[in-house]
């Protein structure tokens, strides 16, 4: 449904096909919703906001914006509910 209501975005995705990668890339994150989350596994080591995360380890990516997070002691807040999160 993403591009459904928006047709003017749809017609260039066809006719640019260097659109279609990351079409079909972020169309997942708008379809979950705000407040929900997509599974995901990292292929390497990485950091963010100085935690750690293991290559081949689980993960939920939150479809919320960045915009309505926050910090607070050890959670990210937003969205409908509060996620633990190790900072």
């Amino acid at each position: 449904m993403l591009l459904a209501d928006r047709p003017h975005r749809w017609a260039r995705v066809p006719a640019d096909r260097s659109l279609s990668a990351s079409t079909v890339e972020e169309a997942p994150r708008f379809d979950a919703g705000p407040g929900r989350g997509l599974p995901r596994c990292t292929v390497e080591d990485i950091e963010v906001a100085g935690c750690p995360i293991r290559a081949a380890s689980g993960h939920l990516e939150l479809a919320v914006p960045a915009g309505r997070l926050r910090r607070r002691a050890g959670l990210i807040v937003g969205g409908i509910e509060e996620v633990p999160a190790q900072w």
